[in-house]
């Protein structure tokens, strides 16, 4: 069956870079299919060469060396790719299916601006950064608490009283109000209130910290992913030129100006600079991914 990587949203950032690692050993798997075609055909040349007595067996030897290393390199990597497909599915709480495909139909390579971030308005949405913030407001609320404790406490009521004089009632009404104040509790009440503080400030300079790191990191993983981005045009620029050196070495062979050695490390050359293209693409995703993870989106 096919696993997108949309559908692991909930698990999302922390499978990305097991996912991309499996992706990237398929794609290596299928420039050893490519490489091994080459191979193939290279045998097939070196030996009617060699039976023609053009060259010597020395260097259909070198053509099957590489052909049993490549088959090696194989076998490890179907192994790799098992045991990581198996992984991930446990990792996600899913059954292992030897079918199972990975897709990803998200555009893979955009420029990582398009991804930026206010890293300010991003902050305001980090977990942490709520959670300090929270404790900041609940030490203000504690010291309001405490103040309130120590202030004094006023009472306020209405009375009525009559007068009787002879054949004469006077009515009138009496207001009254009273003070407390707890003068024994001043002394301990002003230290009380002085902790309080301390701790608000303390909770508030904690919230800077954070907010300071939290801003920190987020510069980072951005630079991070220009520096990625860069290593994977700098990636597919080499795979380029080693096509075109192995284009060339071809040719060469072809006319006989070079011998089988040449054309090996050439298209050696051309595997091992497609593989490091595989690696930077992948790397570049995971990259993404944390970006995206840090800034809230």
């Amino acid at each position: 069956y096919t696993l997108s990587l949309d559908v692991c949203s909930s698990d999302l950032y922390k499978t990305e870079e097991q996912y991309w690692q499996i992706i990237s050993l398929k794609e290596k798997m299928k420039t050893i299919d490519s490489y091994s075609t080459l191979l193939d055909t290279l045998y097939k040349d070196v030996n009617v060469a060699y039976k023609a007595g053009l060259i010597s067996y020395n260097d259909v030897l070198k053509v099957l060396l590489k052909q049993s290393e490549l088959k090696m390199n194989r076998l490890k990597l179907e192994n790799g790719i098992r045991l990581s497909e198996m992984s991930f599915c446990q990792h996600l709480g899913i059954p292992y299916d030897s079918t199972l495909v990975l897709t990803d139909s998200a555009t893979v390579y955009s420029e990582p601006s398009v991804f930026y971030a206010d890293h300010q308005q991003s902050l305001l949405k980090r977990a942490e950064y709520q959670m300090v913030q929270e404790g900041v407001e609940a030490e203000k609320l504690q010291l309001r608490m405490k103040r309130g404790e120590y202030l004094p406490q006023v009472g306020v009521g209405v009375g009525a009283f009559t007068y009787d004089i002879g054949e004469d009632f006077t009515n009138n009404l009496m207001a009254f109000g009273t003070v407390t104040i707890p003068i024994s509790d001043w002394w301990e009440g002003s230290y009380t209130l002085r902790q309080q503080r301390l701790k608000e400030e303390i909770a508030q300079n904690n919230a800077n910290f954070t907010a300071d790191q939290l801003i920190l990191q987020m510069e980072k993983v951005k630079s991070d992913l220009q520096e990625s981005f860069q290593q994977v045009k700098i990636a597919e620029e080499a795979v380029g030129q080693a096509g075109e050196n192995l284009k060339m070495t071809d040719d060469n062979y072809e006319a006989g100006t070079i011998g089988v050695s040449d054309l090996l490390e050439a298209q050696a050359m051309y595997q091992e600079t497609s593989d490091r293209l595989t690696d930077a693409r992948c790397e570049y995703r995971v990259r993404m991914a944390q970006y995206l993870k840090v800034t809230g989106n």
